[in-house]
C-alpha cells in the first residue's frame, strides 16, 4: 500500500459488515502503528442532521493531537418520518447498540487493534442514544458525553422503554447496571441558549440540567458543561 492510499484508507466511509444498510467514517491518527501507544477509539453519534462527515472531518485535529481514533455512524433514515427513531436504540426492527458495537469491532479488525472500550459523544438525537447507551452496556464505555438531549431514559424498571427501562433491563438487572454506570464519567453538555424542545417538551437546557442531577443522585461522575453563547449546535460542543 502506497502512502497516498494509506492516508485515504485512514480517512474514508465503511460499509458495515454486519448489515450494509449503515456506514461509518473513520480517522485514523498518524501515530497508530506505534506500538507504545495503546489504541483508543471515540464514537461520535450524530443528530437528526446526520452530520457524520463533517464531526469526522472537525475531530482530525484532535485525533492527531491526542493519538485517538475516530468513528463516526451514519444511521440513515430508514422512513421518511420520523427522521431520528435510533435515538430510542430500538426501532426499525433494529437495534442500533448492537450495529454499533459490531462497527467498533470491524473498524479494529480493519487495522489490526481492538476497543474493548470506547469513548462516546452524541449531539442532540445522537444524545439521547448516548443516554441509553449507558443503559445497555456501561461495561463498554469508558467516558461518555451527552449532548442536548430533548428526552431521557429513567432508571426506572416499572415504566416501559424508552420513558424507563422495562421491559428491556429487568429490576433484578438494575442494581448491577447502575454500580457500573457510577465508574464512567460522564459529561452533560448543552448550549446555554438551547432553549429548544421536542413534542411541546422542557427545553434542552432543562432536560441536560435534569439529567446531570440525575446523575448526581445515583451518585456519578457527572460534569455538566452550559456552553456559550451556543443554541442546537453540536459541532462547538465537540471535544
Amino acid at each position: 500500500m502506497t502512502t497516498f492510499q494509506e492516508m485515504l484508507f485512514r480517512r474514508n466511509c465503511f460499509a458495515c459488515e454486519f448489515d450494509p444498510a449503515f456506514s461509518y467514517y473513520v480517522y485514523v491518527p498518524e501515530s497508530w502503528r506505534n506500538p507504545e501507544l495503546k489504541p483508543r477509539l471515540l464514537v461520535v453519534i450524530h443528530g437528526g442532521e446526520r452530520a457524520a462527515e463533517s464531526y469526522r472531518n472537525r475531530l482530525i485535529r484532535f485525533s492527531e493531537e491526542t493519538g485517538i481514533f475516530v468513528l463516526v455512524p451514519l444511521f440513515p433514515i430508514r422512513d421518511r418520518l420520523p427522521l431520528a427513531t435510533y435515538r430510542t436504540v430500538f426501532a426499525d426492527d433494529t437495534d442500533y447498540s448492537e450495529v454499533l458495537l459490531h462497527m467498533v469491532e470491524e473498524f479494529g479488525e480493519i487495522f489490526g487493534v481492538s476497543f474493548p472500550q470506547f469513548f462516546i459523544h452524541g449531539f442532540s438525537a445522537g444524545g439521547q442514544f448516548v443516554q441509553r447507551l449507558l443503559y445497555l452496556c456501561p461495561e463498554r464505555i469508558a467516558a461518555a458525553s451527552i449532548g442536548a438531549p430533548s428526552e431521557i431514559t429513567l432508571p426506572e424498571a416499572e415504566k416501559d422503554w424508552p420513558e424507563g427501562l422495562g421491559p428491556i433491563i429487568l429490576q433484578d438487572e438494575v442494581p448491577p447496571m447502575l454500580e457500573a454506570l457510577k465508574k464512567i464519567p460522564i459529561q452533560v453538555v448543552v448550549g446555554a441558549e438551547d432553549n429548544g424542545s421536542m413534542n411541546g417538551g422542557p427545553p434542552r437546557i432543562e432536560v441536560s440540567r435534569r439529567l446531570a442531577h440525575l446523575y448526581q443522585n445515583l451518585g456519578c461522575d457527572v460534569q455538566l458543561d452550559d456552553e456559550e453563547p451556543v443554541g442546537h449546535n453540536g459541532f462547538p460542543l465537540l471535544p
